[in-house]
């Protein structure tokens, strides 16, 4: 069993989209994040324990200086959301391109619910 997370989850309301980078396929969006990782919103099932390359596709505007924020995750654990047909799937990051705090810290000032939390904490 793994131990619990050591970082809070910031909830995005942008439902960002997530391609898995091996196959160019859309496999769900971005449904809040973490210094440790994500979770995703997928109607697919994604195996647990299993190394995802994926890129999150960020908002075309002049905030994020990139299309795609790559990431290599593993998925950890998979439980239904309260809509049946979605499901959340937490994902782990095991790599990630040298700016991913810089992009979640201003995807959290851009697109987090407003919950008095506007600061990402980078892990460490």
């Amino acid at each position: 069993m793994r131990s619990k997370r050591n970082s809070d989850r910031r909830k995005v309301f942008y439902y960002l989209e997530v391609e898995d980078m091996d196959t160019a396929q859309m496999i769900g969006r971005l449904g809040d994040i973490s210094s440790e990782g994500i979770m995703l919103l997928s109607s697919t099932v994604l195996p647990l324990e299993k190394t995802y390359n994926i890129a999150v596709v960020l908002p075309k505007n002049s905030t994020f200086s990139q299309e795609k924020l790559e990431l290599t995750v593993e998925t950890r654990w998979l439980k239904p959301d309260f809509n049946p047909a979605i499901l959340c799937i937490g994902c782990h990051f095991k790599e990630a391109s040298s700016n991913k705090d810089s992009v979640m810290q201003k995807l959290i000032e851009y697109y987090g619910f407003s919950d008095g939390y506007k600061k990402f904490k980078p892990a460490e």
